[in-house]
């Protein structure tokens, strides 16, 4: 039987305004609503090793454990962890070369294709069937606050790498479903697809 493969960019944090609308967002805090966290792929199979390459940025290697233990508390199982790892850029997706690690998690320093004015982060992955086969997490050596003068957390290292690690437990940006398929984002989830967005809440992870 052929291996259905496939990929896309998972996990850019969109760096920029709020992306709930006014309105939803008072509908939100008016009628209270539940956070969503939809799956878009199973994880990598077994005790995940990760690969922190050698051109990763410095400020990853400090801030991994943490995020590590957080996803744990959710299920996440992690192997060993190869620091200085060799990176090649051996994987295609989307016409860009990327280091990856079959079966593992790479962490690498931004491409030249990240747009770091739309990104604090990017994850980028290939599925064979419903489960991740590899998963390559992008990250720059400095983020940047959005345009636009919005603030961002005093741990924003940490809270940006956990949220690409919860890209590579296959779940996408959190959500809350209003009504008449309005969508709005609740400020403080560590799923919330806005830098300015980010905290350390839980709602609707496994």
């Amino acid at each position: 039987m052929a291996q259905q493969i496939s990929g896309k960019t998972a996990g850019g944090i969109a760096g920029g305004a709020f992306t709930a609308v006014v309105v939803g967002l008072l509908l939100f805090l008016h009628l209270g609503g539940k956070v969503e966290v939809p799956r878009f792929a199973e994880p990598l199979s077994g005790a995940k090793r990760i690969y922190l390459c050698k051109g990763a940025p410095a400020w990853v290697a400090l801030e991994l454990a943490d995020a590590q233990a957080f996803w744990k508390k959710h299920g996440a199982v992690y192997g060993t962890v190869e620091k200085n790892a060799d990176c090649p850029a051996t994987c295609q997706i989307d016409g860009r070369a990327v280091a990856c690690h079959e079966g593992a998690i790479t962490i690498d320093l931004r491409d030249q294709a990240f747009d770091q004015e739309a990104h604090a982060g990017e994850t980028l992955w290939v599925k064979q069937g419903e489960r991740l086969r590899w998963v390559t997490l992008l990250l720059p050596d400095k983020i940047e606050p959005p345009e636009g003068g919005a603030s961002l957390p005093k741990d924003i290292n940490a809270l940006v790498l956990t949220h690409e690690m919860g890209h590579a437990e296959g779940l996408d940006h959190s959500l809350t479903r209003i009504s008449k398929g309005a969508i709005s984002h609740k400020t403080g989830e560590v799923m919330n697809p806005a830098t300015s967005g980010l905290g350390w809440g839980a709602a609707g992870l496994p």
